[in-house]
């Protein structure tokens, strides 16, 4: 069904006419451009139909990405434990130096040196050449020259993993208020006495913009 009103065509497997709730599976979209996912099981039979609708995205498993415009840059001098998040996400750096990039925490920069720690349950495959990397796309991002040091330990303020994690589950927190609170949703389920399986609803999209 859509947002607009009325029912989207279901979708018919082996059947050469309209299915009963046991084996119908319908979907509903929105005009927004993120959607979320559930399913809704009917209490008796057990089965279910598969719904989509509107709200965020949810953040993917990092890429590499392209610095940012110069303008869009955090200035080095401003950089402190809060913007090292958005720092970083404008970073050119994936595979293994990105995942250990993710997990460490912004300490302190003075004249040029910025000092990274990273946590200490993450650093097994942590070697100087990571360090290296990550001090070569510091020094694009920032156009000079820096100088980095990473040391190990436990972690205090939130590192871009740890961002990252929280954002997907405030995203998954608001597609389950989408799906619950949404009239369709609603109908179905006192219609067919059914119910939402919670752990079935999905944030569809990319959060990470």
């Amino acid at each position: 069904m859509t947002r607009g009103g009325g029912f989207e065509s279901p979708v018919y497997d082996d059947h050469d006419t309209a299915p009963s709730l046991d084996d119908m599976q319908t979907h509903w979209t929105s005009g927004d451009e993120y959607q979320e996912s559930a399913t809704v099981v009917d209490a008796s039979a057990h089965e279910s139909l598969s719904l989509q609708g509107g709200g965020a995205p949810e953040a993917p498993v990092r890429a590499v990405v392209e610095l940012p415009a110069k303008e869009d840059r955090v200035p080095l001098t401003q950089m402190d434990s809060v913007s090292w998040v958005q720092v970083f996400r404008g970073l050119p750096l994936g595979g293994v130096t990105g995942t250990i990039g993710s997990h460490c925490e912004f300490v302190g920069s003075e004249q040029g040196a910025i000092r990274l720690r990273l946590d200490e349950q993450r650093s097994t495959l942590y070697n100087d050449t990571h360090r290296q990397r990550m001090e070569k796309a510091l020094c694009d991002y920032f156009a000079q020259s820096v100088k980095l040091s990473i040391d190990t330990g436990r972690i205090v303020n939130e590192t871009p993993a740890a961002w990252r994690e929280r954002k997907i589950a405030e995203r998954l927190q608001e597609a389950r208020e989408s799906i619950y609170s949404d009239a369709r949703v609603k109908g179905l389920v006192e219609t067919f006495s059914a119910m939402v399986l919670d752990d079935s609803i999905q944030p569809l999209g990319n959060i990470i913009k």
